[in-house]
């Protein structure tokens, strides 16, 4: 009969521990001084640097759909060092933080650690691109080094996960289910009755509670009412037995994009099989799936989610893994055949689900290598300094694409769909309609009327050619239609100034005209039919 390993075949020694973060941290120094930011990491600093105060930062932040605590970590970081750089530093700060805790502490072999660490969750998108989800992760693995040690205590656990939940919100779904294991960890050793442990458990409860409060205040009532998708038909019960089979399209993003359309199949057999490997003990099991099953809800119910959102899972996984482990080293214990087979299986789920991840993060290296950027922002900052252009005011279709701007440049961006200018856009249901080309046309000679200055205009690449009339998908906004007599107006009244090429890992590469007031070029027979 198959017996638990001792503690010498899973803690690695330190000397490699060592070895495996500092090429962690090799390779992601070299990828972080290769990205370049967009958007969706400068909307986070725009809010954080807006308002005369910390109080009315936290004012312009309710609603946006975030909890507080990355804001405050950008202002506050931004008070020591104001440079707009600070956003990439702190981003990076965290997220080798959460790397160096988990090489030096996890109790795995070399190997699990090196696949974690080398997963595009862990080596590319919570630390390199700089938003909310990487102190999530260090809050994760906070908890799973210090679970042994302040169990029966309560404030410090109680504190990180008031923290985890003001990360992000899927992450109160990952703290009520660490919360759970550590309730259940304690009824295993014995019935529950008003003692140091039970009373610990309850701080830590509290505190959690006052993390969701605190962040449900925060995020809702959200001002961004076009983004958030609700679902809620039936009952909570008639829901999850509709989206427990389909799982894998909602955490479709875990797997390389050649293999989307196996992953409805691939993803629930690699997902509920990776919770064998928490067989042998029920808390583990129960909290790994209850995590599982809360972030499915979050993704399906309240928005959709991508690869930052769905990949939250992995941390999670690995963090109850963690406390599982150290649980089984402090208690050893025989296991029967079944035991050890199913946890083979969902060892190998588990490797075969990091794998997949590991596959996503090589993308991300060879275009670093070949100097392939996600987003043109940089670019296009290096245009916007032209002495003509230094004082020119920028718009955009979609109205986000020019989100990213105010990093590099200090150019002031209007939105066109809201008809203001400013730091950032809503995603308001009250903005959205059919946009058209003679719109965009309209609202730059409006702003170089208004105030006489040039108007720089960033179009998505794709539809401002001759295949794409018609229809052009703008996300969370309604489209844009696109005509052939309307494409001659705006080619009559603008200036082309460069056309990036297309940017297969991102979406933002733009074509960039120039309105001055002046006449443009007129149609242009390769553009328009």
């Amino acid at each position: 009969m198959p017996s638990l390993p001792t503690a010498t075949h899973i803690v690695t020694a330190r000397p490699i521990r060592w070895l495996i973060f500092l090429i962690w941290l090799g390779i992601a120094l070299f990828l972080a001084s290769r990205h370049v930011v967009w958007r969706d990491e400068v909307r986070a600093l725009s809010f954080a640097l807006s308002g005369d105060s910390t109080v009315a930062m936290l004012h312009n932040v309710h609603g946006e759909g975030h909890p507080a605590i990355w804001y405050l970590m950008l202002r506050w970081a931004h008070m020591l060092w104001p440079h707009p750089q600070v956003l990439v530093v702190v981003g990076f700060v965290v997220g080798a933080a959460a790397a160096l805790l988990f090489a030096m502490r996890a109790p795995f072999a070399w190997p699990w650690l090196a696949l974690a660490l080398t997963s595009r969750v862990l080596l590319y998108e919570y630390p390199i691109v700089a938003r909310n989800y990487g102190i999530a992760v260090l809050a994760l693995f906070g908890l799973a080094a210090l679970y042994r040690r302040y169990r029966d205590t309560g404030w410090v656990l109680g504190l990180l996960l008031l923290l985890l939940c003001n990360t992000n919100v899927p992450a109160v779904m990952l703290a009520g289910a660490f919360l759970l294991y550590w309730g259940l960890d304690l009824l295993e050793d014995g019935p529950p009755r008003w003692d140091a442990r039970w009373r610990a458990w309850l701080i830590g409860a509290a505190f959690s509670l006052a993390g969701v409060v605190l962040c449900f205040v925060t995020v809702y009532p959200t001002f961004n009412d076009a983004a958030p998708a609700h679902y809620w038909h039936n009952s909570l019960g008639l829901m999850l037995l509709r989206l427990l089979p389909a799982m894998g399209k909602y955490y479709v993003s875990l797997v390389p994009r050649e293999a989307e359309k196996a992953a409805v199949v691939i993803l629930p057999l690699l997902i509920y099989g990776s919770l064998l490997a928490y067989w042998r003990r029920r808390p583990a099991l129960i909290a790994a799936a209850a995590g599982l099953i809360g972030l499915l809800l979050v993704l399906a119910l309240v928005y959709k989610g991508y690869y930052r959102h769905q990949a939250m899972i992995m941390p999670f996984l690995l963090t109850i893994a963690w406390v599982d482990r150290e649980r089984q080293l402090e208690s050893p214990e025989r296991l029967d055949t079944w035991t050890h087979r199913l946890r083979i299986v969902g060892r190998i789920c588990f490797a075969l689900l990091f794998l997949l991840q590991l596959v996503q993060t090589i993308p991300f290296v060879t275009r670093a290598i070949r100097g392939m950027p996600e987003s043109r922002s940089y670019e296009l900052a290096q245009l916007l300094k032209r002495p003509d252009l230094r004082d020119a005011i920028v718009i955009g279709d979609p109205d986000f694409k020019v989100e990213v701007v105010p990093y590099y440049s200090a150019n002031q961006i209007c939105f066109i769909r809201e008809r203001r200018c400013g730091p950032w856009s809503i995603f308001s249901k009250s903005s959205m309609h059919l946009m058209t080309v003679d719109e965009i046309a309209n609202f730059a000679r409006t702003l170089h009327d208004r105030t006489g200055k040039p108007v720089v205009i960033l179009i998505s690449e794709e539809p401002m050619r001759e295949e794409q009339i018609g229809i052009a998908d703008r996300g969370d906004y309604n489209p844009l239609l696109i005509t052939a007599d309307a494409l001659r107006r705006f080619y009559a009244a603008t200036h082309l100034l460069v056309r990036y090429p297309h940017i297969t890992a991102g979406d933002e590469s733009y074509d960039v005209y120039l309105y001055d007031g002046k006449p443009g070029g007129g149609p242009r027979p390769a553009d328009v039919p």
